[in-house]
């Protein structure tokens, strides 16, 4: 996989009758603070997993693809509220970075190899010979 092996992994445990478990009182900060074209990149990557991913193609990773839109538009409600003009900005150039990253990655197959490694944040995985 290019990114989401840990997702790749819990799917194929579930896949074998394991369960994975959350608990509420379990804490993760995670955060990137990635520059547009790193953000584009990123997302390039998230595309191509998307499309190549058996879970991805799964019923369980379908049900998350609206979230996205979701989350944005709950930022766009706040910062307007908030009169946070220029984060509103920033929120729009990010978003249109990854939302061109990702629709070029789903469809990385039309594009030469070469110009997928200056366009992913993982290059070295079109070097692999098992890359598709």
């Amino acid at each position: 996989e290019i990114m989401g092996e840990d997702a790749t992994y819990a799917y194929q445990l579930i896949r074998n009758g394991y369960k994975i478990v959350y608990t509420p009182s379990a804490q993760v900060y995670h955060s990137h603070n990635y520059s547009l074209r790193q953000n584009f990149k990123r997302y390039f990557d998230t595309g191509v997993y998307r499309s190549t991913s058996e879970l991805a193609k799964s019923d369980i990773g379908k049900k998350d693809m609206g979230q996205g839109s979701r989350y944005l538009k709950y930022c766009i409600r706040e910062l307007i509220n908030r009169k946070e003009y220029l984060l509103l900005i920033n929120l729009f150039a990010n978003t249109s970075a990854s939302f061109l990253g990702y629709s070029l990655g789903k469809k990385h197959t039309l594009i030469p190899i070469s110009i997928k490694k200056k366009l992913s944040m993982h290059s070295y995985y079109w070097t692999n010979p098992r890359t598709k």
